[in-house]
């Protein structure tokens, strides 16, 4: 990832955002992320906000700057994420809730593998991210073995999912 101590004026900036939004409006896959404090960045150590793009362009941004690019965001993603009502998106949100914190350390090792270029540890992290997966689906499936009345499989007998189901695919 190239690195840069490039800023940005609020115009430029804005420039950009209207220009990503655009791209995205036309179903173009952009790679855009932020990253601010308390975050540290151990090469960088007097950038506090950043900004990516298709992970190779990095922005200094101010304070005032990065909280526009968090709300930008939080607008797109609300946009394109309507409130789950369907049971495939609701039934487990207990389980989702329980995973995501766990998730959420080891997604941020990841990204510091990746700022730094360390490959083993971004092995490492990726590695760690698909076993709690793997754990907790085991116990959410187990848990719900423990429901299930007409049938009690074998939690070896229940085999793996390789593909995701289809939307309106139950």
């Amino acid at each position: 990832m190239k690195m840069s101590k490039r800023t940005w004026t609020g115009e430029e900036l804005q420039q950009h955002l209207d220009e990503w939004e655009a791209r995205l409006g036309k179903g173009e896959k952009l790679a855009i992320s932020l990253v601010s404090r308390p975050a540290t960045f151990p090469l960088y150590p007097s950038m506090d906000n950043m900004l990516i793009f298709e992970n190779e362009q990095i922005a200094a941004l101010t304070d005032a700057q990065a909280k526009a690019v968090e709300f930008w965001l939080q607008r797109l993603y609300c946009q394109q994420h309507e409130t789950p009502t369907h049971p495939r998106d609701t039934q487990f949100a207990g389980f989702a809730k329980l995973l995501y914190p766990e998730l959420g350390y080891l997604f941020a090792a990841l990204y510091s593998a990746r700022l730094q270029n360390d490959e083993r540890r971004v092995e490492q992290a990726t590695q760690a991210i698909k076993t709690r997966i793997a754990r907790r689906t085991y116990d959410l499936v187990k848990n719900g073995m423990k429901y299930i009345h007409d049938w009690m499989p074998d939690i070896s007998d229940i085999p793996d999912i390789t593909a995701w189901p289809k939307d309106g695919e139950e």
